[in-house]
């Protein structure tokens, strides 16, 4: 809070601040020590006038610094350290992170839970086993919030469920070189802090309007079932290439299978393997039509979900894995596959230039601006409400499944007509920022180099294999532990979540982790 002090203001302050620090000075008559403290004393309230404090405390800290003088304030009272706040789902990427989140912070933080979406308490609570936060009792309520869950789009408004913590977090991603416009004051005015995992992110949040401090965590992995299966040390007959994801455009199936079948064809030798548990209808009918035309015979397209045994022996059979997606957040499969000592082929564009800067993969450059489209802008988006929203005879839209062509053709078979201006406004609309694709000739090119010199890039994908292993949860479990109780608190030039403190450059920040931590 800014607080201005008058005369009479600062008068009484520092009549309740003087006595312990005229206690301390030694050497000193009463009237010298005196004379000393008040006029020192008075110059450091009007140093930290106008700055941001939290209560009392924190001018006080500054004051005792001056003078040397330690007050021990006892920690504040919190039945948990921290509320998670997200929906369970093991088998979801973002219904997983409430898992991997009471996994790394381990038995040091006291944890509850705060669900998000209408699943049932039962399911949750048998994959979690945190204690489920009653907001009728605001004592339970965490010091620290963290939201995993999305915060926003057209139909949820998931942030407005966040309890009123001392510090709000937002666990955060986009697959994109922006964020959605109306993420951009949900976070400024509900949240302390945003952490993404990928500095990759940062800058895009930050470019995106984002103003309060965001912080780079990697998401922790569960990668222990993949480290313990056997590294080859040849190829299988036939080569077999493959990837896996949920069949939406942005993942790039297609990509994948037009360069395997312009650099393969139907060569018995080769063998591509496309996996998803789930997707976009119109794109696996495209892919499976695909197929069929070509009389590819050496390509599998399977579409349902994997046990655990299941993936794991996918990615066994694997000789290669290929991931050429136009936007990540993070990406995790290809860290799986580098577990396994898989070499890879990857794009380098958004969070995947991580992975592509660890030497570990053959990267295919991606320099193919593709605009990426979210249904989640906000009531600002006046062509895209008219035309999609409030149109009845528009249905089975979605526009983060859709490509531009595709949305213009199904205003067109709705007969929908569009003027340039229009069509124009409906583009600045449901666009958000840009998406990296790659050529079918550079992915051939790829896949070409790996087969041709694979023992290299074995060599390659076993030294992937432990650069994968910071991801692991025990290896990001101090920084965890920072995020929520960090051993000590820093103001600096930048933010970070390092294994031993938190930095930040926000005032405000660092006195209510000052404050929480007692301190």
């Amino acid at each position: 809070m800014k607080r201005s002090f008058a005369f009479m203001g600062r008068a009484m302050l520092l009549a309740l601040l003087l006595a312990p620090s005229l206690q301390a000075t030694s050497g000193q008559s009463p009237t010298d020590g005196g004379r000393f403290c008040l006029a020192s004393l008075w110059h450091a309230v009007e140093v930290v006038e106008g700055a941001v404090v939290d209560g009392f405390h924190a001018l006080q800290d500054s004051v005792e610094g001056f003078f040397g003088v330690s007050h021990h304030h006892s920690r504040p009272i919190f039945n948990y350290d921290v509320t998670i706040v997200g929906f369970v789902n093991a088998a979801d990427g973002i219904g997983n992170h409430p898992i991997l989140f009471k996994e790394c912070l381990g038995d040091q933080i006291k944890m509850n839970f705060l669900s998000t979406r209408n699943i049932p308490a039962a399911v949750e609570d048998a994959q979690l086993g945190l204690p489920r936060l009653d907001m009728a009792d605001k004592h339970n309520v965490g010091a620290v919030s963290i939201l995993v869950d999305i915060l926003a789009d057209k139909a949820l408004s998931i942030y407005k469920k966040v309890p009123k913590s001392i510090i709000k977090v937002a666990y955060t991603m986009f697959e994109s070189t922006q964020i959605p416009r109306n993420w951009v004051p949900i976070l400024n005015n509900e949240f302390d802090m945003a952490v993404v995992p990928d500095q990759f992110l940062v800058d895009v949040y930050k470019q995106s309007g984002v103003s309060i401090p965001v912080f780079a965590l990697p998401l922790p992995l569960k990668l222990h079932d993949f480290l313990a299966i056997q590294p080859e040390s040849a190829a299988h007959k036939p080569f077999v290439f493959g990837m896996t994801g949920g069949i939406w455009p942005r993942k790039n199936h297609m990509k994948v299978l037009d360069a395997f079948a312009a650099e393969y064809g139907n060569n018995k030798n080769f063998k591509l393997r496309l996996h998803g548990r789930f997707g976009d209808e119109e794109t696996i009918l495209a892919l499976t039509s695909k197929i069929n035309e070509l009389n590819l015979t050496n390509v599998e397209l399977i579409v349902k979900p994997y046990t655990r045994h299941e993936y794991l022996e996918f990615f066994k059979s694997l000789d290669c894995y290929v991931f050429l997606s136009m936007g990540e957040g993070f990406s995790i499969t290809p860290r799986e596959a580098l577990a396994c000592a898989k070499p890879c082929i990857l794009t380098n564009n958004t969070a995947q230039m991580t992975i592509c800067d660890s030497g570990a993969v053959r990267v295919v450059p991606a320099d193919i601006v593709v605009p990426a489209l979210f249904d989640c802008h906000g009531d600002d988006a006046s062509i895209f409400d008219d035309f999609v929203y409030h149109h009845g005879n528009v249905e089975n839209y979605n526009a983060s499944y859709y490509t531009i062509d595709s949305i213009m053709n199904l205003f067109a078979l709705n007969n929908i007509s569009l003027t340039d201006l229009e069509i124009t406004e409906l583009l600045k609309t449901v666009t958000v920022g840009a998406q990296l694709d790659c050529s079918v000739e550079s992915a051939r090119q790829a896949m070409r180099d790996v087969y041709a010199h694979y023992d290299h890039y074995l060599k390659r994908a076993k030294y992937g294999r432990e650069w994968v292993k910071r991801y692991l949860t025990e290896n990001l479990s101090p920084k965890y532990v920072s995020l929520v109780k960090p051993k000590a608190v820093v103001l600096g030039a930048v933010n970070i979540i390092s294994d031993d403190f938190l930095m930040t450059d926000s005032q405000e920040l660092y006195d209510k982790y000052r404050y929480i931590l007692g301190r």
